[in-house]
């Protein structure tokens, strides 16, 4: 890494361009030596050769700026779509786009719009604010599956060797004093073949003072079982959807924007000041915009949106479930009593952090 390199032919050292293997070099003409960086050849395209001597194809960044590379080897210099999403490069073969302004970094689209959210833009994974479009940082993406007592008895080494599970988010339980009847057992078979996890409690609390005793359920159960959440990659998530309990008729239909705004951050400040784990809600995106204040936005962590063309809520957030129906080898699939049919009826999400 670092070093020079040269080529050698019939016993003498190289000057001048070379092709090798399909891709073009430079040894320059004075010493020899490979030219490193961005430089044009003979032809006047822009090509890209590292520090070890290689043709990366695809993203590059060299001197803080971008550039694809081709599968021939050159910097595209025009306007064209990679991976469904338009780009833009100027003559030098930079990626036009980045921008700073007040000093703040921004992205702006070919189509003049500001990049907001979570984006993938230049084979990297960006986050910017959501209101703004100012970027905040870099992120990673794992694909997470959530499952309870409702997948039944679950073939974890199986799940591990399917490859498409990075963590998993189990249900620890439900309103206060009821621990999912999976949750030990698969806790720690997550421990034991090291697939990191965190865990979510769906809620039937009415008002904020029940939604405190969920938080203390939550914080006890977590500590009395030795619970290790992977903090580094996911949250601790409180589950708010509707129910309904006929036999005692009692329901979340009635629940106001005010009491669910009281219930969160009740929820979120006592979990987080007693386990130091960010804790965030996961709702619906109907939920969120018809059911919450808009206040509460900042604590919305996970976002139910089922479809595959992308995410269509426009608030920040660190995950987003985009199907009920995914299938994952070592969790069997559930009856469907409308169809009379076994079918696959895993949730699965996308994270970034």
């Amino acid at each position: 890494m670092g070093g020079y390199f040269y080529y050698i032919e019939n016993n003498h050292l190289f000057y001048g361009e070379k092709t090798i293997d399909n891709d073009v070099y430079i040894f320059r003409e004075n010493t020899g030596d490979l030219i490193i960086g961005i430089f044009r050849d003979s032809n006047n395209n822009i090509r890209y050769v590292n520090s070890s001597g290689k043709h990366p194809k695809g993203w590059i960044k060299y001197n803080d700026s971008y550039y694809y590379i081709n599968l021939n080897g050159i910097a595209e210099t025009t306007t064209l779509v990679i991976d469904g999403r338009e780009y833009s490069f100027d003559l030098e073969g930079k990626l036009l786009g980045f921008f700073w302004e007040y000093n703040n970094l921004y992205y702006r689209n070919p189509d003049g719009t500001l990049a907001k959210g979570i984006q993938y833009i230049a084979g990297q994974y960006m986050q910017f604010n959501s209101e703004t479009g100012a970027y905040e940082k870099n992120l990673n993406r794992i694909r997470v599956i959530d499952v309870s007592a409702h997948q039944g008895y679950i073939d974890w080494q199986q799940v591990k060797n399917s490859g498409l599970v990075d963590a998993v988010i189990l249900r620890l339980g439900y309103s206060v004093g009821f621990i999912d009847s999976y949750f030990i057992a698969n806790k720690n078979e997550l421990e034991r073949l090291g697939i990191p996890y965190s865990v979510y409690l769906f809620s039937y609390a009415e008002n904020k003072e029940e939604a405190a005793m969920e938080a203390n359920f939550v914080v006890n159960t977590i500590l009395n079982n030795n619970v290790h959440i992977a903090s580094n990659m996911l949250g601790i998530y409180y589950d708010l959807e509707d129910w309904e309990i006929k036999t005692i008729g009692a329901n979340s239909y009635g629940i106001s924007q005010t009491t669910y705004g009281e219930m969160i951050t009740t929820f979120v400040d006592i979990v987080e000041s007693n386990l130091c784990i960010k804790t965030r809600v996961y709702a619906s995106e109907y939920y969120i915009y018809d059911r919450f204040p808009d206040y509460i936005h900042p604590y919305i962590g996970w976002v139910a949106n089922w479809t595959h063309q992308g995410i269509t809520y426009n608030g920040s957030y660190d995950g987003w479930q985009y199907t009920s129906s995914g299938d994952v080898q070592g969790i069997a699939w559930k009856y469907n009593t409308k169809t009379g049919q076994y079918e696959p009826s895993l949730d699965m999400s996308i994270f970034y952090y």
